[in-house]
């Protein structure tokens, strides 16, 4: 089967109780729309998707703001301005926190060097979308949005990370015009487009988050049935 989560924000022991709800196997695919990181539980999560060999996560704001500062973090702790943290690393901290995830750094602070290297990598690593094919269906996997959307086949890879994980999904419009593709995305709550506190969807777009961080839910839909799975 293929699972596919969002916006998770650190959430560790509810990411742990979802797994357990659909029964997560070696023989399935588990797909993170970004922002799985956040909040306290940060490194427990990285650590834990880093050695998973079928849960594949993307690039969200979150992650992509936490390679930045961790970077520059590692950078100056293994140069002689050691402990005097730059106006850019002050800047990429500040940015970090304003999304939720001033936590992320202390929590990467307490690793062993190896460790912090290995998270850094694996950061680093992380696509921006993925397709997922189902029978019939193709799902497009974007953290947020198809920013800059050409209808003339501009190819996904020539999208950037603004594109997908900075703009928001236009509800309004089947952006392939194709029944059988579906744009599924994360990021913005559900609550905010409407329909409750469940899965959206409109016009093959899907959306995914149920604004865990800010005491909702945690979404889980498996695209092969399209049953739909909640942890509160």
């Amino acid at each position: 089967m293929n699972y596919v989560m969002s916006d998770i924000y650190g959430d560790f022991e509810r990411f742990q109780e979802m797994l357990d709800t659909i029964g997560l196997n070696e023989e399935d695919n588990l797909y993170l729309l970004g922002n799985c990181i956040g909040g306290e539980g940060s490194a427990a999560m990285l650590s834990f998707l880093a050695e998973s060999v079928n849960i594949f996560p993307l690039m969200g704001a979150m992650e992509k703001a936490a390679l930045n500062v961790l970077t520059l973090m590692t950078e100056n702790l293994n140069s002689e301005a050691a402990g005097t943290p730059s106006d850019e690393i002050k800047t990429a901290a500040a940015e970090l926190a304003a999304l939720g995830g001033k936590s992320i750094m202390s929590e990467f602070l307490a690793l062993d060097n190896d460790t912090k290297t290995d998270l850094l990598d694996f950061l680093s690593d992380l696509p921006l979308f993925e397709v997922c094919d189902s029978d019939d269906r193709t799902f497009i996997l974007v953290p947020r949005g198809l920013g800059n959307f050409d209808a003339k086949g501009k190819k996904l890879k020539r999208y950037t990370f603004e594109d997908l994980s900075l703009t928001e999904v236009d509800y309004s419009r089947n952006y392939m015009n194709d029944d059988n593709v579906f744009i599924v995305s994360g990021t913005v709550p559900v609550g905010e487009i409407g329909g409750g506190n469940k899965v959206y969807k409109s016009n093959n777009n899907i959306c995914i988050n149920g604004d865990l961080k800010n005491g909702g839910r945690l979404i889980c839909l498996c695209l092969d049935t399209m049953k739909e799975y909640y942890a509160e």
